[in-house]
């Protein structure tokens, strides 16, 4: 009995240390798995606020180019800007007679000068003796470059000679103005309150008159449908008739894209009207159609191209141009 009690003593001692064992494993795995996790999360968050901070400067990057973008348009087309131009070039082109208001001029137009600009460096009129007069200016263009912008106007003005003190006994000559038309530009920048012009104005000939081609009908004549033409003719006078008579939604029975002159003109009959083949069951019809102002009686004839597609021995719209040459 008493070595059965022994027995059992050490083998409960031997166990104790085991059971220890176990609780440091268990709380050691715990230990380096909360390491993990912290690494884990701590790793994520790192990327995910990468990706964010990426994606945020990728989107103040967009945002800033495009405020810079709609400054610089601003600037451009701002009133503000051709008004001040227009002012500076207004100034500039008159020249007065007198001494006095030569100088009130020349303080005037020091005003406008960017820093390290002067009047001297832009004009020497000392020995103009004389006037000059605008006579027109109209804005031509403006140009963005950059943080500068160049306004050119088209200008017109009159140049009248002082003319030479007659002798004793002599008549005083008449002086006949010369007129000119030049183009001026002016380069000026902003500070976003203010204006400067930066650099010398520069005149430019005023671009010759041109004379462009009008839009004509592209298609070949010789390919018209003359077969069908007096039937599209038909179709063209109700459809005409229709599109100057019904509302908007009315005319979606006859075209596919709906609209209406309703209330605005009549229809008075069409010219020069050609019908051209298009694809299967489809023509092409060229005319210009006289609509009358109710108000005034003047006819005016405005040109259209219409695609007609026929269904079910119906003529139906499917488009319409208000040209002659589409």
């Amino acid at each position: 009995m008493k070595n059965l009690f022994l027995f059992l003593k050490r083998k409960k001692e031997r166990r104790v240390p085991s059971a220890r064992m176990n609780s440091r494993s268990v709380v050691s795995f715990l230990f380096w798995m909360g390491v993990l996790a912290v690494l884990f999360f701590t790793t994520q968050s790192y990327l995910r606020t990468a990706f964010l901070n990426e994606k945020v400067n990728g989107y103040q990057d967009s945002t800033h180019q495009e405020l810079e973008k709609m400054v610089d348009d601003g600037f451009i087309t701002s009133p503000a800007g051709e008004a001040y131009t227009e002012e500076f070039v207004r100034s500039f082109i008159n020249i007065p007679l007198k001494e006095e208001e030569r100088k009130k001029r020349s303080e005037n137009l020091s005003t406008y000068l960017a820093e390290g600009l002067t009047l001297p460096d832009i004009e020497n009129s000392a020995n103009f003796k004389g006037e000059r007069k605008l006579l027109r200016i109209s804005l031509h263009e403006r140009i963005g470059k950059g943080e500068n912008a160049y306004y050119t106007y088209n200008v017109s003005y009159e140049t009248l000679k002082a003319p030479p003190q007659p002798k004793k006994g002599e008549k005083k000559v008449p002086v006949t103005p010369l007129t000119k038309k030049v183009m001026i530009t002016v380069p000026v920048a902003t500070d976003g309150q203010n204006f400067n012009v930066i650099e010398q104005p520069y005149f430019s000939n005023v671009p010759s008159e041109t004379r462009l081609s009008a839009v004509k009908n592209q298609e070949d004549d010789s390919k018209r449908n003359l077969k069908n033409e007096d039937e599209l003719k038909r179709f063209a006078t109700q459809f005409f008739t229709s599109y100057t008579e019904n509302t908007v939604s009315e005319m979606s029975y006859l075209m596919e894209s709906p609209e209406s002159l309703k209330d605005l003109y009549q229809y008075r009959g069409v010219e020069n009207f050609k019908v051209y083949d298009s694809e299967k069951n489809t023509y092409l019809i060229k005319t210009l159609v006289l609509l009358e102002d109710g108000e005034t009686g003047i006819v005016t004839k405005q040109p259209f191209s219409i695609t007609v597609e026929k269904k079910q021995d119906k003529f139906y719209v499917k488009k319409l141009l208000h040209s002659i040459g589409g």
